[in-house]
């Protein structure tokens, strides 16, 4: 099986962040229905870096969609101290860390029509157990919210 950094010639040590992320999900949830999406540019084929293969430095961050069947407070805190940890431990540059955001099942099939939904549903891979692209919203020219586009502007 090709990794994500052997598809778009990501530094190897890109896949170990992807790999330690996903290892973090496992054991903060331990649910049967964990979804996990590599979203943004990173999951485009355009992440940013420089330097050699042995010491890159990053510039962009990577970011991920997790999905779960509750959203428990404590459950998050644990996680996101263990994010931070990752993040602490990475030495990659100054603007690279991990990102992500948390959302059930049931709320993501209702996620607002947005550009960012458009392009996790487009360009997204899926690295966990069950398929967060699959329930996705579709977003289409006649459904998307075009007030974001006016924000973005």
């Amino acid at each position: 099986m090709v990794t994500i950094a052997e598809k778009y010639s990501y530094p190897l040590v890109f896949d170990k962040v992807i790999d330690d992320f996903v290892r973090i999900c496992e054991s903060v949830f331990c649910s049967e229905n964990l979804g996990i999406l590599l979203v943004g540019s990173s999951a485009r084929g355009e992440f940013c870096w420089s330097g050699n293969i042995d010491a890159p430095v990053f510039y962009s961050d990577v970011e991920f969609i997790v999905v779960v069947d509750r959203v428990d407070l404590k459950f998050k805190k644990k996680f996101h101290d263990q994010i931070k940890k990752l993040n602490s431990s990475l030495s990659f540059g100054v603007r690279f860390k991990v990102d992500y955001v948390i959302n059930t099942w049931s709320g993501i099939k209702k996620a607002e029509k947005k550009i960012f939904i458009f392009d996790s549903k487009n360009k997204g891979i899926d690295l966990g157990v069950d398929s967060v692209v699959s329930v996705l919203p579709d977003v289409t020219i006649k459904n998307i919210n075009f007030s974001e586009l006016n924000d973005i502007l």
